[in-house]
C-alpha cells in the first residue's frame, strides 16, 4: 500500500508543472507570452544559486 501511494504522489508531483504553466499561459494574451513564460522559467534557473547561497554554512 506505501508503495502504491508513493508512486501516485510522484505521478501527482510530476503533473503539476506541466498543468500548472498550461494554466497560466491559457489565460495570457499572445502579446504578452514571452513576459509569462520568463515569469515561469527565471525561478527555475536561478534556484540552484539560490541554493548555494542559502544553503551555505
Amino acid at each position: 500500500m506505501l508503495t502504491l501511494s508513493r508512486i501516485l504522489q510522484g505521478a501527482g508531483g510530476a503533473m503539476m508543472v506541466p498543468v500548472g504553466t498550461l494554466l497560466v499561459l491559457r489565460g495570457t494574451p499572445k502579446s504578452e507570452l514571452l513576459r509569462a513564460t520568463a515569469f515561469l522559467v527565471w525561478p527555475a534557473l536561478l534556484a540552484p544559486c539560490w541554493h548555494r547561497w542559502w544553503a551555505a554554512p
